[in-house]
């Protein structure tokens, strides 16, 4: 794609006002307090990073104005996105903060402009940014004063009324809540949908954020691409795709090869960054008006379910219903993805039942699209969706097809131990031809002439999150109840995860599993690795802690340049000393080392790069909520590649947090699995 604007020459869009909170994505690998996670006003795990320079006891954030967009007659606000370098003390610090070694610096505002018009004229816009408490996501609430000592509050869920205020769905939760006068909805030129034409349309997703342990906004776009903005006053951003090629002649030839296709397929993502007038950055998934009109149908069918599922919960926990209550399925934010029983065909093309994202990423994953590399000759139309033209590709050997296959199927084509019947019940594994026959890559052009590739969703992944586990240290027996906040692709849990862990958890960490009717023993298979322990710890009800698998809708699975590289001679060695150097117990270094050494050490190669995600990267890829939240949240996720040769460049080595074990503590463990 050209680094220039496209021309577009659509009509102007129409904006639907619709300033709501949108929780988000947050699963998780594994556990942890998330009390803090907040309902974002229109976000939920975050991201940022500002270039800055100081002014009046502030932050200045400096963003370049699009030229190309005629400013509005009367804009809403006036301003710069600037950051706050003082505590506004709207967030409180509580003990279990304390704990946990979070200050009141910890605590991100930003001025985002000030109205000019409306029932919140001269008022200043507040961002306040918490981060996350536990394993949760950041909190993210939006507010507007006069006089930065009292606050409106944007709340236009009603969520300070709709939930109790220790519950963590409620902004009083870790709001001053004697620092809030008042709850509105407020206006903004970044509403929940934003209608591009006819055929397209944005739908709100968050507020990105930079950096994991520090909550800051993205707000330096220098390595996006600008693309053409028919919205007044807002500025329309995407991110190119960016291989990591530090080691890719260390890899081998099959990964290498895999890697290879992608640089040459993949341009980005179709999610798009939204910045208005003053700067202020949201991330929109790129979807459909029909989309949009049916997400919203079966968003509110689920609110209702959830509603009436609780219900149930409750009457099941009584002991008045025999039979534990079916949750109700999650409904994702909308994207480019659509069912194929939707594709208007006279060719008599075979087609599968799902399509989302092209080539999903293991562990973490993303549900939207990919904005991809191929031309108008390469393809040819199907037929039509959603009224738009649908094509697939001319050549059935393309290495397109190749690079899909592979995703998928490399899991379970080599000595890893996946077994297919395991994931894909009910389905039999195609070979490259049967599969490329059923069409699994189709294509659309999209708002800015851009072919968008979707990728079929039936096949299931094996799960790349390799055996997360949590262990849950109370001071005294403790019910604990572990909830992932966003649906999981499961493909272990053990003991059942269903809606939630429910456990009796005691000091020494053993776990009593409080809902055991709902896991069949006989149906744990123990030739499974890493569940080796699990019948038996089934039958006794008695487990040492919550183990899943699988991928989750999460944020972008995060590269991480930093780490060491490690002989595979020396491997046991040195995973063992840097698990005694961050504080692992003898139990949770046997457990870690037990899974993963071996794991390794199947790739048979002679080098591994070894990095690990730690807990503010964990809070935000994979956030949950742990009722009660522990005191102590200890996670960490190893990431490693293996290499055919020794680098010529070593990585710079990691700084590990260590775990200091205060009060109710809780450890996770996990890693990527490699194909």
């Amino acid at each position: 794609m050209p680094n220039e604007e496209q021309p577009v020459v659509n009509p102007a869009p129409k904006v639907k006002q619709f300033p709501v909170a949108i929780t988000v994505i947050g699963v998780i690998v594994l556990i942890a307090a998330f009390s803090a996670a907040a309902y974002y006003i229109g976000v939920k795990g975050i991201r940022f990073s500002v270039t800055s320079n100081q002014k009046n006891g502030q932050e200045q954030v400096t963003n370049t104005p699009n030229p190309t967009v005629a400013p509005q007659d009367t804009p809403l606000f006036t301003g710069t996105l600037t950051r706050h370098i003082q505590d506004l003390q709207i967030y409180k610090l509580t003990d279990s903060d304390k704990a946990n070694g979070l200050t009141s610096s910890d605590f991100i505002y930003y001025d985002a402009g000030i109205f000019t018009r409306g029932e919140l004229k001269d008022y200043t816009r507040v961002i306040a940014i918490r981060p996350a408490e536990g394993p949760g996501d950041p909190s993210v609430y939006i507010l507007a004063t006069k006089d930065f000592q009292t606050y409106i509050l944007n709340d236009p869920d009603n969520a300070t009324v709709n939930y109790p205020q220790d519950d963590w769905n409620n902004p009083y939760n870790v709001l001053d809540k004697t620092k809030i006068t008042a709850t509105k909805t407020f206006e903004t030129e970044q509403p929940k949908e934003l209608d591009l034409d006819k055929n397209f349309a944005l739908y709100f997703e968050k507020l990105p954020i930079e950096s994991a342990d520090k909550a800051l906004l993205t707000t330096d776009f220098s390595s996006y691409q600008k693309l053409t903005s028919p919205l007044k006053d807002l500025t329309i951003y995407f991110k190119p795709y960016t291989p990591n090629n530090t080691y890719a002649n260390q890899m081998s030839a099959a990964d290498k090869a895999q890697a290879q296709l992608k640089q040459k397929y993949f341009l980005g993502d179709t999610e798009v960054v939204v910045v208005d007038s003053v700067g202020l950055p949201v991330t929109y998934a790129l979807t459909t008006p029909l989309g949009i009109k049916t997400y919203n149908i079966r968003q509110a069918q689920y609110l209702i379910d959830s509603k009436n599922y609780d219900a149930q919960v409750k009457l099941y926990d009584a002991k008045k219903i025999s039979t534990y209550p079916t949750s109700p399925e999650y409904v994702y934010l909308p994207n480019m993805g659509f069912k194929g029983s939707t594709i208007n065909s006279t060719s008599g093309l075979k087609f599968y039942n799902d399509y989302e994202s092209a080539v999903p990423d293991a562990c973490a994953f993303t549900l939207n699209s990919r904005v991809v590399n191929v031309t108008d000759t390469d393809l040819e139309q199907v037929g039509t969706v959603f009224s738009m033209p649908l094509y697939h590709l001319k050549d059935t050997k393309s290495s397109f097809y190749t690079l899909a296959f592979n995703n998928k199927f490399s899991f379970y084509n080599n000595a890893m131990g996946f077994k297919w019947d395991d994931v894909n019940k009910g389905i039999k594994q195609p070979n490259l031809d049967e599969y490329v026959s059923m069409n699994p890559l189709l294509f659309v052009k999209d708002y800015w002439n851009r072919w968008v590739a979707l990728g079929e969703y039936d096949i299931k992944l094996p799960g790349g999150c390799g055996k997360p586990v949590v262990y849950l240290y109370p001071t005294k027996p403790t019910q604990v109840t572990v909830q992932f906040q966003t649906p999981i692709q499961f493909t272990t849990d053990i003991p059942t995860y269903a809606d939630s862990w429910k456990v009796m958890a005691y000091p020494n960490g053993s776990l009593v599993n409080l809902k055991p009717e709902l896991t069949d023993c006989s149906k744990i298979d123990t030739s499974n690795k890493g569940a080796e322990y699990a019948k038996a710890a089934c039958e006794k009800n008695t487990y040492p802690y919550l183990y899943w698998a699988g991928n989750v809708n999460s944020e972008t699975y995060p590269v991480t340049n930093a780490g060491w590289i490690v002989e595979k001679n020396n491997l046991s060695e040195f995973i063992n000393s840097k698990l005694t150097e961050i504080g692992f117990n003898e139990n949770e270094k046997n457990d870690f080392t037990s899974y993963w050494i071996s794991e390794m050490l199947s790739k048979n190669a002679p080098y591994y790069k070894i990095s690990f995600l730690q807990t503010p990267q964990l809070n935000t890829l994979f956030p949950m909520n742990v009722t009660p939240t522990p005191d102590t949240t200890f996670r960490i996720f190893m990431d490693y590649t293996p290499l055919t040769s020794k680098p010529t460049i070593m990585p710079e080595p990691q700084v590990l947090n260590k775990l200091i074990r205060n009060g109710f503590t809780l450890v996770e463990w996990g890693g990527l699995k490699q194909r």
